[in-house]
């Protein structure tokens, strides 16, 4: 899995510190699924960490993730009509 969009923003933090925002827009889960893959978006939040760190972007930093589409995925129906 890799990110659409990437958004970054420098703002105050819950507390008060300035801090690094990484908005990272996801391909929607998985028709079923409620949200991603707990491995996969682990794997985002390292890479992100590790570009932040190459790019000079210092602590505090924070990786937030949504989905591309915020409408509900439509329910499988698993009973044959």
């Amino acid at each position: 899995m890799h990110a659409l969009q990437v958004d970054v923003s420098r703002v105050l933090d819950a507390d008060d510190r300035e801090a690094w925002f990484f908005d990272l827009v996801l391909p929607n889960p998985a028709i079923g699924q409620d949200t991603w893959p707990v491995e996969e978006l682990n794997s985002l939040h390292l890479a992100t960490r590790d570009k932040a760190l190459a790019l000079g972007l210092v602590w505090p930093s924070y990786v937030r993730f949504r989905p591309e589409s915020e409408e509900p995925q439509e329910e499988v129906d698993s009973e044959p009509s």
